[in-house]
């Protein structure tokens, strides 16, 4: 009995190394613009032209910041506000360090849909539905490069940023 409890700890322990995870709305969508500054260290930049939408730095926060894990330091994190909430939130990573459908996979469960390229180059969809967000995966491959593109938007995102435009067509 203590070698099969000795395994199991041991196994655990050797996934959790192998497998890295990380939450990427660790801050979720409606966080405040002060909150995600003062946790990342970052400063928030308003848009010159629109006082209600301002983002983090354009040089983006470094992920093993935001997972508190090395093998994220790669992943480059932006994230979008609609007066002072967080809506957006936006990952890129240039490498194949991580595993970003099965750590999103680990948080979100299966993707609601996904569109898979057959081919050595090409590019993977995946999409997660949820009532108040949405999130999205893609994954694009060319001459043994990947590039991993992941969003976190807010269902209020486009409908707020459309409320914008058709304030400004009022104006004029």
């Amino acid at each position: 009995m203590k070698n099969i409890l000795s395994t199991i700890i041991f196994y655990l322990a050797l996934t959790s190394i192998t497998f890295a995870n990380c939450d990427f709305e660790r801050l979720g969508l409606g966080t405040g613009s002060e909150m995600v500054e003062s946790v990342y260290s970052t400063q928030i930049e308003q848009d010159p032209n629109n006082f209600s939408l301002s983002s983090s730095s354009q040089k983006g926060i470094s992920g093993n910041q935001i997972c508190n894990d090395e093998k994220f330091r790669s992943v480059r994190f932006n994230f979008f506000f609609i007066n002072h909430q967080l809506h957006l939130i936006s990952a890129t990573d240039d490498t194949d360090t991580v595993n970003h459908l099965e750590n999103l996979t680990s948080y979100y469960g299966s993707p609601s849909n996904q569109r898979v390229s057959a081919s050595v180059d090409g590019t993977d969809d995946y999409h997660w539905n949820f009532d108040q967000k949405d999130v999205f995966l893609q994954v694009i491959r060319d001459n043994g490069k990947i590039r991993n593109n992941i969003k976190i938007i807010s269902k209020d995102y486009i409908p707020l940023l459309e409320s914008f435009k058709d304030f400004e067509n009022d104006i004029y």
